[in-house]
């Protein structure tokens, strides 16, 4: 909003702090989906049974939450090992890509300035994402029975696309061979789009594939490798970005392009282009 409509900073963060309350309508969807599936239910009635007295002190818990000892915690950690590696390593790749290679790579035949490469960038990337996230929810409001068939199992396939995808953008950045934007920015879509992909199908496939209480239990580290990932790249980051910004500045004479992203020091001057 900032850079593309010339709105204020301050406008911004109160619109997108209002996007907040999102959240609640679409619980209520989910909520109201959910109580439309169980409505009309045959309720159990005990009408013919006969009453019987318990005796006092007798245990009257019929059932009892099963207890996960360490030997069955450490048989699923070693269940899930291969599929959280598969998230750790897309969210490190795609994240190192969308952070730290390709906000060093503008085109001077784009027709925007080279800040607003990285909006560009990140936006469709978060698209991709959105889809990918969302796609079996979508499937299963219109046809729940496709959504088995729609999974993804193989994790290991989107893993190898999503390294490839970075090692290909680490190639383009440092020796600057593509013509123009496209490519880089149909990468960015496809990167987000499996990583949602692959966040799906992953608590898809542990929720079915496990029952309470491990189920919750093993769905927990979906979240660790994800934050995992993330932070691998950060670190990553910090050492690849300054590396290729640097190279960049040494084998081009136009600076600008070396950097997509907007320079803190001058946020203040971001929307000044909109008065003059």
């Amino acid at each position: 909003m900032t850079t593309w409509l010339c709105v204020s900073p301050e406008t911004t963060i109160l619109t997108v702090n209002g996007l907040v309350f999102l959240n609640l309508v679409f619980y209520f969807l989910m909520e109201r989906k959910h109580s439309n599936s169980t409505e009309g239910a045959q309720q159990a009635t005990y009408k013919g049974v006969t009453y019987e007295k318990i005796p006092e002190g007798s245990n009257t818990d019929a059932s009892s939450d099963p207890v996960l000892t360490r030997d069955v915690k450490l048989k699923a950690l070693k269940e899930i090992c291969p599929s959280m590696m598969c998230v750790v390593i897309s969210l490190m790749s795609e994240f190192l890509v969308m952070e730290a290679v390709i906000t060093t790579y503008a085109f001077p035949n784009s027709p925007f300035p080279p800040r607003d490469h990285y909006q560009y960038y990140i936006n469709l990337f978060l698209l991709g994402e959105l889809i990918g996230r969302s796609y079996l929810a979508v499937v299963s409001f219109v046809k729940e029975e496709l959504v088995p068939k729609l999974m993804v199992r193989k994790l290991w396939a989107l893993t190898i696309i999503e390294v490839c995808i970075l090692i290909f953008c680490l190639l383009a950045t440092w020796y600057r061979f593509l013509p123009d934007i496209t490519t880089l920015l149909l990468l960015s879509f496809l990167g987000g789009l499996i990583i949602g992909i692959i966040y799906a199908n992953v608590l898809q496939v542990f929720t079915e594939s496990y029952e309470f209480p491990l189920r919750e239990f093993v769905l927990g580290f979906v979240a660790f490798a994800v934050g995992i990932g993330v932070f691998a790249a950060s670190l990553l980051g910090l050492v690849v970005e300054p590396l290729f910004r640097q190279h960049c500045l040494t084998t081009t004479d136009l600076a600008e392009y070396c950097f997509t992203k907007t320079d803190p020091n001058g946020a203040s001057n971001v929307t000044s282009s909109c008065h003059k």
